[in-house]
């Protein structure tokens, strides 16, 4: 949503086609880029010369082939982008090859990036960008993709209030709001009769007591086979550290401008 997070996708999109010239492109002369004990060439590194031999030594030890980076998610908080990372490439010495998932976590100021940490375990880069809220949406997200909608809901059971008031899209068909965990329990249960759904997180951002998941999801139906693809947003908001409501919207558009307090809260329904 904003333009350094633009930075970064622009960052990955020239990295799988010119490799260390692109992080070069970005980056502040002085950056510093820490790498995790757990990960080859571990160390904190000052300059982008020093950055460049680093990744340089990394390639070397995977048979001279650049990695490649998939961007799976962005999130924003703290000042700061959390890019959820997915790097291929070659094995080294065992010829095996890597497939691993990681999170690389960026300050980037004037538009350059002054600072890189990276990560092997997403839940913890996850924590370091943003509040609880935050890891909450991700962890109900990540239920919700991994395991179905019925432990998500049991998930949702965990860490909202009683009273949770849940609101579809006005452009829904049936469109309804209902309060309390049973009640959604039901309604998502009617909505999955006849469709499955499955979800990736394309963004994370955290304002306040509110956080905005952009979300794709992938509509099968059962009966006639067809799919879908819908890109949507959810805009969950927090009252003590628990989910006190859940607007889930059609229109990303729609939910930013309901996000940033430049449109009407919720949909009508």
């Amino acid at each position: 949503m904003s333009g350094d997070a633009d930075v970064v996708r622009e960052l990955y999109a020239r990295f799988n086609k010119s490799g260390i010239d692109a992080v070069a492109t970005f980056a502040d002369p002085e950056i510093v880029w820490e790498t995790s004990p757990n990960l080859p060439e571990a160390g904190t590194y000052r300059g982008i010369e020093a950055v460049r031999q680093m990744q340089e030594a990394q390639f070397e030890a995977w048979h001279g082939q650049r990695p490649r980076l998939q961007l799976e998610g962005v999130i924003e908080g703290n000042g700061r982008i959390l890019a959820l990372t997915r790097m291929t490439a070659a094995g080294g010495t065992s010829g095996l090859p890597i497939d691993v998932r990681i999170g690389h976590l960026y300050t980037i100021r004037d538009g350059r990036i002054v600072h890189v940490k990276v990560y092997p375990d997403r839940g913890e880069a996850v924590r370091a960008v943003g509040s609880e809220n935050l890891n909450t949406v991700r962890e109900m997200a990540e239920v919700w993709a991994d395991r179905g909608i019925d432990a998500y809901v049991d998930h949702l059971a965990r860490v909202a209030t009683p009273d949770i008031v849940w609101r579809e899209d006005a452009g829904w068909p049936d469109h309804a709001e209902v309060t309390g965990v049973g009640s959604i329990r039901e309604l998502l249960a009617d909505r999955v009769e006849s469709t499955a759904f499955g979800i990736a997180v394309d963004e994370l951002v955290e304002h306040g007591d509110r956080v905005l998941a952009l979300l794709r999801w992938t509509a099968h139906g059962r009966a006639s086979g067809a799919e879908a693809g819908l890109e949507v947003a959810i805009l969950t908001t927090f009252s003590s550290g628990k989910v006190a409501e859940v607007d889930f919207y059609l229109d990303r558009d729609a939910a930013r401008r309901a996000f940033t307090g430049a449109g009407p809260e919720h949909q009508p329904t």
